[in-house]
């Protein structure tokens, strides 16, 4: 029965995404055949060649890779396809397929990389007795490019000198990777995700509010002294720079400087708007406390692209989250529970 419902979730989640926007060949490099799994690929054209050669509308045709299966929407070759094995070839990948329901159909389906590592067509044989057929994936045009770059974060775009340069930054991740369920999904403008991580300063005033009958025994200058810082701390508990708090401090009279304690609080925030199958909204909005947090680094990593630091967030209730930065130091990716979250060009 488990088996049933994850079945049908990921017809679900590869179908439903198809029918939305096509895949581009920008969007993912593949270093490795793991990387293929739950990827959902959406072309814009095909053909056979000698035959016929048409355009495609966004999500009529599509192949989702799982672990196990082939999840392929298209007519007359819509259907669940076991994978028997992928293997590497001088092109990219090559799955060996078998029809779910009807284990005499095997076929193939042939996945070309650009030397960028990026895939740029699928060639997709439904059995030995069918035609290959080509399905090209489309490139971004300039304009979308441009909205792309000036919207999501590169991953070569935030360098951090140090683990601390990341307070005061926030992220707009391209792709999410749920790894508890192993689907891969692009993310949209319209998801409006971020990822900020914020330093917030918190102003503690221990002077105490006199009370009437004890200003009663102070001069008049006192108790102006007194209102005047007091009024001065309030509006210094207002602000949010460390400076202006620091400022504003150095202003108060001294006794009054010794009372004034400044307390730093440190968050990660994620923002999404999420939608689901029954048209409902929901405005996510996790504030996530930090306890302390480390950087480790990967010496085995030796490439520029490469993921080789790691900044462990604690957080206030016991979970880590991880940022991870490539080898010039710049965000890479973010792991949240059990969500990865990817730069644009990863």
């Amino acid at each position: 029965m488990k088996i049933q419902f994850f079945i049908l979730f990921l017809c679900a989640v590869f179908w439903a995404t198809a029918q939305e926007t096509y895949s581009y060949i920008s969007d993912h490099r593949f270093h490795d055949a793991s990387e293929l799994i739950g990827y959902n690929f959406k072309p814009n054209h095909m053909e056979i060649p000698h035959e016929f050669d048409k355009a495609i509308n966004p999500g009529s045709y599509s192949f989702g890779v799982t672990l196990n299966n082939l999840y392929v929407i298209g007519d007359d070759i819509k259907g669940v396809y076991s994978i028997n094995n992928i293997n590497p070839t001088e092109y990219g990948y090559k799955l060996h397929l078998m029809n779910a329901r009807d284990p005499t159909i095997q076929g193939h389906l042939k996945i070309i990389l650009t030397r960028a590592n990026q895939v740029e067509a699928l060639v997709f044989k439904r059995s030995n007795k069918d035609k290959e057929i080509i399905f090209f994936l489309p490139e971004l045009s300039e304009s979308q490019n441009k909205k792309e770059a000036d919207f999501f974060t590169d991953r070569y775009e935030i360098e951090l000198e140090h683990m601390d340069s990341i307070w005061g930054k926030s992220i707009q991740p391209f792709f999410l990777h749920h790894l508890d369920k192993n689907v891969q999904q692009k993310l949209l403008e319209r998801d409006s995700t971020q990822i900020s991580f914020e330093e917030v300063y918190r102003v503690i005033n221990k002077a105490k509010k006199k009370k009437d009958k004890k200003k009663e025994k102070e001069t008049a200058e006192e108790i102006q002294l007194y209102e005047e810082n007091m009024a001065k701390i309030d509006a210094i508990m207002q602000l949010t720079s460390l400076r202006d708090i620091e400022e504003g401090i150095a202003e108060l009279d001294e006794e009054y400087q010794k009372k004034v304690k400044v307390e730093k609080e440190y968050y990660i925030i994620i923002k999404a708007i999420l939608k689901y199958d029954d048209g409902t909204i929901e405005n996510k909005n996790d504030k996530i406390k930090l306890k302390k947090w480390a950087e480790k680094e990967d010496e085995m990593a030796k490439k520029p692209e490469e993921e080789k630091f790691q900044i462990d967030f604690l957080t206030e209730k016991g979970d880590h989250l991880f940022l991870y930065l490539n080898g010039r130091r710049a965000i890479s990716s973010f792991e949240f529970y059990s969500s990865r979250y990817l730069m644009r060009g990863h």
